[in-house]
């Protein structure tokens, strides 16, 4: 890989290395870029403009509900989670925007949606880029457009690159993602690697 160092003697055995912080941001969005530039279709943004809706109220809704946010309308993915009655309200919205009532077939289809956008763009990373991004729901952020789960963004995000030279060794990281804190202080740690990896002449 262009401008990663490797240590002679070794291969790369993917010891992976922790970044958060701005380096995390570099790494993460050079791995969508590289991601979206081939497959055009799959796009995910970072840290979303304005504030994070927080859980909705759980007075039973109206017509049309207003606790539904409209489009393009971030959502902390663990705010979904952590308030089921605002969930199931969003769920509804998507079996209207597909036109059933049945909230078995609407959960079914938002769940595939989202799944589908954090799955992919999470494998698509590391096998384009050998970025792994945290998906975990407290760094996720989802927007609906035409009540689907279609829009997908990294909050605050953290990640494991996976590239590395030899167990013990400094991480085969780009030079400009090279820090010089631990974790929190926005550089790399290494996790720590199995000890079957050897070395290969």
């Amino acid at each position: 890989m262009s401008g990663l160092a490797t240590a002679p003697g070794y291969r790369n055995v993917g010891v992976p290395g922790f970044l958060d912080g701005e380096p995390a941001r570099s790494a993460l969005a050079g791995a969508l870029e590289r991601v979206t530039a081939l497959v055009p279709y799959l796009t995910a943004s970072i840290d979303p403009a304005g504030p994070v809706p927080v859980p909705g109220p759980t007075a039973p809704p109206g017509p049309p509900d207003p606790t539904v946010p409209a489009d393009g309308v971030w959502m902390s993915s663990r705010a979904l989670i952590d308030d089921p009655p605002w969930l199931g309200r969003i769920i509804r919205s998507t079996g209207a925007g597909i036109g059933t009532d049945d909230p078995v077939v609407a959960a079914s289809v938002f769940v595939q949606g989202y799944s589908y956008r954090v799955m992919t763009l999470t494998i698509a990373c590391l096998t384009a880029s050998g970025v792994v991004p945290d998906a975990s729901a407290s760094r996720l952020a989802v927007a609906l457009e035409r009540n689907w789960p279609s829009r997908l963004s990294f909050v605050e995000p953290a990640v494991l690159v996976m590239v590395g030279t030899r167990p013990g060794t400094e991480l085969a990281v780009a030079p400009e993602l090279r820090g010089t804190g631990g974790p929190g202080h926005g550089g790399h740690r290494p996790v720590r690697p199995d000890h079957r990896l050897r070395h290969h002449r």
